[in-house]
């Protein structure tokens, strides 16, 4: 689509074609917007000049993705030098080949960043319950919607600070817990869908790639970390810029991990 014409490089590693690359529901055309869309008026992702790179773990017309289609999709995602790797996915057990992906990406320098779940409870999903990724769970602000939009069912009972004069809450759907990381808008969240439009979701899986368009913002401008050798030194300095810059919102840590990417 004309507003993510930034995209490098795609593979589908489903056992499909791996030229196979249409989105058919729409959730990860709406997240790699989210990071990398275009400048349209006043929508536009939060890194709107990064490399942006697409890998296909869904099959068409699958409700799950395969171990292989991520755990191939993560390793290709590091080999082929991607800085971040956002994985808006998640649920059931943990997974020694996925977690191996995950270890391998952060031994040449390449960070996961993964949705917490969208489950509402005390234990984030995998894989971003892996050591090595940086979970993600969801805020909203209030009265950032339009009356009577669905979006109202998401406000949760945690408060936190205003910004902007609106009151941050975790979202209802969120995963919490020891392991969140950072937080990041994930209700009403605009970005683009098929059929060359824009649209609204909701959900971690949002979230995350706010965060990781925001990261990659960040380690753009930082080049005493981008520029380190590819190795765990650098994933572990990546980790340590956005725990550094990350805004506390004022809920409290299990909910928001370091506070608000940033």
């Amino acid at each position: 689509r004309p507003d993510l014409l930034r995209i490098a490089g795609a593979r589908n590693t489903t056992g499909e074609s791996r030229g196979r690359l249409s989105d058919w529901p729409g959730h990860g055309t709406h997240v790699a917007g989210v990071i990398a869309a275009r400048a349209n008026g006043w929508r536009r992702g939060e890194a709107a000049s990064a490399t942006l790179r697409a890998y296909r773990v869904f099959a068409e017309q699958a409700d799950h993705a395969s171990t292989f289609a991520i755990s191939t999709a993560i390793k290709q995602a590091a080999v082929d030098g991607c800085d971040l790797i956002n994985l808006s996915l998640g649920g059931g057990p943990a997974d020694g080949a996925i977690r191996d992906a995950v270890d391998q990406a952060w031994q040449l320098g390449c960070v996961c960043v993964a949705a917490a779940g969208n489950d509402g409870r005390g234990q984030v999903d995998y894989p971003a319950r892996y050591p090595r990724t940086l979970a993600v769970s969801a805020i909203g602000l209030d009265g950032s919607w339009p009356e009577g939009a669905s979006q109202a069912l998401h406000r949760g009972r945690a408060r936190g600070k205003a910004i902007d004069g609106r009151e941050v809450f975790l979202a209802t759907f969120s995963n919490r817990g020891a392991k969140v990381a950072l937080t990041a808008p994930g209700v009403g969240i605009v970005s683009t869908i098929f059929n060359n439009r824009w649209g609204v979701m909701d959900g971690t899986s949002m979230a995350a790639p706010v965060a990781t368009g925001v990261l990659a913002r960040r380690l753009a401008a930082t080049p005493a970390v981008r520029d380190l050798p590819r190795d765990a030194a650098r994933s572990e300095a990546i980790v340590a810029l956005a725990r550094a810059h990350a805004e506390d919102v004022g809920l409290p840590r299990e909910l928001q991990g370091d506070g608000l990417a940033r």
